[in-house]
């Protein structure tokens, strides 16, 4: 997960590449990219276009892209961490939601991989 301004900055991806790709990679293993992407541009043609641009750097498996959200704008349950009992009004939580999409992206992969 990651925000669209350092997403794709050079210290990101080589460190993307570098850390997690190659030494998977040069183990025998098949590395899966899950992207979910927060705060991306109100323009359709600029979310297109970095759209393509995280595609051709990461080759995702599944990317879904969010605008970010104020917590008061999500739902939540009585045990989720996003539950406003106890938080501020911030975005602070933006990145864990990601994660939570990210999370449901992998499991709906899996779902329809052991479907076939």
């Amino acid at each position: 997960t990651g925000l669209e301004r350092t997403l794709l900055s050079w210290p990101v991806l080589s460190s993307f590449r570098r850390h997690l790709l190659a030494p998977h990679a040069a183990a025998g293993h098949r590395v899966d990219t899950f992207i979910a992407l927060v705060g991306t541009n109100d323009h359709q043609a600029g979310r297109n276009a970095t759209q393509q641009r995280v595609r051709g750097a990461y080759r995702p498996v599944s990317l879904s892209v969010h605008p970010a959200q104020r917590l008061e704008e999500l739902e939540t349950h009585r045990c989720s961490p996003t539950n406003r009992s106890y938080m501020d009004r911030a975005q602070s939580l933006t990145q864990w939601i990601a994660i939570r999409r990210c999370y449901h992206q992998v499991q709906r992969y899996e779902e329809h991989r052991g479907a076939r």
